[in-house]
């Protein structure tokens, strides 16, 4: 891992209070803060600067993707418990590009808009899901080797009613 730049200088990407959580789940913050740490002088941290036991607060809540030819398509390593129940379906072992076109649509712009800029985003959304409303926040983080493109995401998801 790559120290800290020296006297708190903090390298280029986004700060602590640059994205907005207003409104949003307050465990995404505390993983946000996470991220931010295991960067240090990177715009974003490796996979494996980040430990599973870690991310023990956020488990169920996680997925982890793979990025496939540049954003063309995204691989699901991890699809967390919690969201298998939030959205009644398990997407471990799935490319995005087989699931349905309102989800590919739905997350596609998303996943691409993280891959390209290599900075966070938090998004909320209100939608019919099992033929119910629910609003559900998220953050998308970049992961990636050696400061060179992203390679992976780790998107932390909580429903917000």
């Amino acid at each position: 891992m790559t120290d800290p730049l020296p006297n708190g200088v903090r390298p280029p990407g986004p700060a602590a209070g640059a994205l907005d959580f207003e409104g949003t789940h307050p465990r995404l913050g505390d993983l946000f803060r996470l991220w931010d740490a295991k960067r240090a002088a990177r715009q974003i941290p490796a996979r494996g600067d980040i430990d599973v036991l870690e991310l023990r607060p956020w488990l169920g809540n996680l997925m982890l993707l793979e990025i496939v030819d540049g954003g063309a398509d995204f691989f699901y390593r991890v699809y967390g418990s919690t969201l298998a129940g939030y959205f009644g379906r398990d997407f471990t072992g799935k490319h995005l590009n087989e699931l349905p076109e309102n989800v590919r649509s739905a997350v596609g712009a998303e996943y691409r808009t993280v891959t390209a800029t290599r900075a966070p985003l938090v998004v909320s959304h209100r939608r019919s899901i099992m033929r119910q409303y629910m609003t559900v926040s998220k953050l998308i983080l970049p992961l990636g080797i050696y400061d060179a493109a992203a390679d992976m995401l780790l998107v932390g998801v909580f429903r917000m009613d």
